[in-house]
């Protein structure tokens, strides 16, 4: 004969037989990792047109291409540099890469515009 104790056999030291229905949350003191979701700090900025001037500002003093239009290395990492050196706000070397090519192609200055700056 089998002689397990039924009230021996809880779920999780709860004094319960079976899990049942439960509200889908993690007690706070399971929990572990911080949110995904913005806070009061990162806040999402718009780049406006002034900060894209200083943005390509940055792109042409990099010096992306050679004398003969061919494409130089570096020059990310030197438009990162010039960048922080600005100061406008900090920014990963990828995001102002992606938002200069974005400046370029979808003509957010005009062509009359990047000569200025250039």
């Amino acid at each position: 004969m089998n002689t397990t104790n039924v009230e021996d056999n809880d779920v999780n030291d709860t004094g319960t037989t079976s899990e049942g229905p439960s509200s889908g949350r993690c007690p706070v003191d399971q929990q572990h990792r911080p949110s995904r979701h913005a806070t009061a700090e990162a806040i999402r900025l718009k780049w406006t047109k002034e900060i894209n001037f200083v943005l390509m500002e940055c792109f042409y003093l990099s010096k992306p291409f050679s004398e003969n239009g061919k494409p130089q290395r570096g020059y990310r990492q030197r438009m990162h540099r010039i960048w922080n050196e600005r100061g406008v706000f900090p920014a990963k070397e990828q995001r102002i890469c992606d938002q200069a090519r974005a400046i370029r192609k979808k003509g957010w200055l005009t062509d009359i515009e990047l000569e200025s700056i250039k």
